[in-house]
């Protein structure tokens, strides 16, 4: 497996793995049936994190200061989607405030302009992500 070398991870094979991701392979197939609509069904071997994965441009993006283009006001981003055909989305909320979340690191909410309501993930910068 990958060393946790921050930013950067490093596998058995010498393949740079961005923000601490790693490349496991399913146990069993996942139905793709259960994403919804525009959600890429993972096969294997599926390229995942166990943490948020703030390096990315999703999260920089919303921290580089609104004169730099950041718009700390919206929903956060989209960032991948969970195994039960969720969407995960950057740490904040809508109008940029921190999101409450259940006991699984979801909530129902809009997460974007046209106000549809969904449920949906945040990553968190604490444990659990």
């Amino acid at each position: 497996g990958p060393n946790d070398a921050g930013d950067i991870s490093i596998d058995e094979a010498g393949f740079q793995l961005a923000c601490g991701g790693h490349v496991t392979p399913p146990l069993e197939t996942i139905d793709p049936s259960i994403f919804p609509p525009g959600a890429p069904a993972p096969t294997p071997p599926i390229y995942h994190f166990h943490k948020a994965p703030d390096c990315l441009e999703p999260y920089t993006s919303d921290y580089k200061g609104v004169s730099r283009g950041a718009t700390p006001f919206n929903h956060g981003k989209l960032t991948g989607w969970a195994l039960d055909g969720f969407g995960i989305y950057t740490f904040q909320d809508v109008d940029g405030l921190t999101p409450i979340v259940d006991e699984c690191g979801g909530h129902f909410g809009p997460v974007d302009q046209t106000g549809d309501v969904v449920y949906h993930y945040h990553t968190r910068p604490f444990v659990p992500y």
